[in-house]
């Protein structure tokens, strides 16, 4: 991390507003993007990115560079805030009746194209995509998602199971609707 920012965070835990600005403006793309991809619903999106600043700058004087590096930190408070706003709006909601199903093929996340799987995930079930996105793409144990989330181990590989499934699906309609048009 720069020597400007660290500058920032110091002054930003100190109440400066204007280092607070400085670090609003620095890392607002980087959040929005961790927020898009746990907001089912767009019009959450700018409340899941205040959410996160206020929860950000609330917490700064908790935040410990000897513990991990400050980007870290204030995604998992984005992903938390995006999660929270989410499930308050009950759009995570789901029966967990049927059984486990293991998946048949794996998915590699290079195959796509970064704004192609954006629009899928987009399109993927709540449940499913905030799973697939905290275990696939920000590394989070099935254990670290079952506490986020507030379900069990088992029902994270299910939903991580499913969310694979559903993006094979999609994946493979994608590439049969491509080769017909070519």
């Amino acid at each position: 991390m720069d020597k400007a920012v660290l500058i920032a965070i110091g002054k930003a835990k100190k109440g400066e507003r204007l280092a607070q600005k400085k670090l609003f403006d620095h890392f607002l793309p980087y959040l929005s993007v961790v927020c898009r991809r746990y907001a089912y619903d767009p019009t959450i999106l700018p409340d899941a990115i205040q959410e996160s600043f206020i929860a950000i700058f609330r917490n700064l004087d908790s935040y410990d560079s000897r513990k991990g590096p400050f980007k870290a930190w204030i995604r998992k408070i984005a992903i938390n805030a995006t999660l929270r706003l989410t499930r308050d709006r009950k759009e995570t909601e789901e029966l967990f009746e049927q059984m486990i199903q293991p998946p048949t093929t794996t998915i590699r996340i290079s195959e796509f194209e970064s704004e192609d799987l954006m629009i899928l995930l987009q399109k993927m079930p709540a449940n499913y995509r905030a799973v697939f996105n905290l275990y696939v793409i920000d590394e989070f144990t099935h254990r670290e998602i079952a506490q986020v989330l507030g379900i069990s181990e088992m029902v994270s590989r299910q939903k991580l199971s499913r969310a694979r499934k559903w993006l094979k699906s999609r994946y493979q309609a994608q590439l049969k609707a491509s080769n017909f048009s070519r």
